[in-house]
């Protein structure tokens, strides 16, 4: 789920004085300075100077703060985001690359704090929700994670990247009901089919639904027949539908596969078995 951490920077437009002469020769355009394009060494000069003339311009120190960043002075870029923040409270951007000074200061739990206020302004900026999906994922704070996943999902419902990761969480999480979908989703997008269709077996399951448990593994049993796990979940799935010929069937499949099945549900389908006219 690795996810490139990018600085935000604004779209800086050019402004070309356009010189006319009295003669009939083709103006030239003066080159305007842009800060933007210089080093990092002289980003720093210019906005320190800029940020001296102008020091209530969130602007201002947003820009100082993304060159210090790119400098590598975090704490002096964390100052300049902060400022920028107090100045323009609703600064999506400047809370954005704050969560990112803070991750790199190795304050995971600011950066979340940031990176959840960019999300507030901006709800659908893809960028922080992942970034801020990496931050939950190493404090493992996996109902945030998921919260991240869910809301990129809803934003970009085709990536199935975001999908991956969205089911992956709610399968760790046991939320099979709201896993389903999902699964659906990636098998009809020819996604990892066979893994996809076992998982959401699964869920069926989980959720005591044997006969939707049975069905799909058996279309997963088409696609992988040795599988072992496919194999084993069809037993119980049988057993727990109550229909002893079926699980008896499956167990003997899985004996024939060299697949081993717990003893407990060996006897559960011995005693289906005896308990059936």
């Amino acid at each position: 789920m690795g996810t490139v951490y990018s600085i935000r920077y604004p779209l800086v437009l050019g402004l070309c004085l356009l010189i006319l002469s009295a003669c009939q020769t083709t103006p030239d355009e003066e080159e305007v300075y842009n800060p933007e394009e210089q080093g990092v060494a002289e980003r720093v000069r210019h906005y320190q100077g800029e940020v001296a003339k102008s020091p209530e311009n969130p602007e201002l120190y947003y820009r100082l703060g993304n060159a210090l960043l790119d400098m590598g002075r975090n704490h002096d870029a964390y100052v300049a985001y902060q400022k920028a923040v107090q100045l323009k409270p609703d600064y999506a951007d400047a809370y954005a690359n704050l969560g990112l000074t803070l991750r790199k200061m190795g304050n995971l739990k600011a950066a979340t704090g940031a990176y959840a206020r960019a999300i507030d302004i901006n709800p659908a900026d893809k960028q922080t929700l992942s970034n801020l999906a990496i931050v939950s994922e190493l404090m493992e704070d996996w109902e945030r994670m998921r919260w991240c996943y869910e809301k990129l999902y809803a934003l970009e419902p085709n990536n199935l990247d975001y999908a991956d990761a969205y089911v992956a969480l709610l399968y760790g999480l046991e939320e099979y009901t709201e896993a389903i979908p999902v699964y659906q989703r990636l098998i009809e997008a020819d996604r990892d089919v066979a893994a996809n269709t076992y998982r959401m077996g699964y869920c069926y399951f989980s959720l005591k639904q044997a006969d939707q448990a049975i069905a799909t593994w058996e279309r997963a049993r088409t696609l992988a027949p040795e599988n072992a796990s496919v194999n084993q979940g069809l037993v119980s799935a049988y057993v727990a539908a109550g229909d002893g010929a079926a699980a008896q069937a499956a167990a003997s499949r899985c004996q024939s596969l060299g697949i081993r099945l717990d003893p407990v549900i060996l006897q559960s389908v011995e005693a289906l078995v005896v308990g059936q006219p």
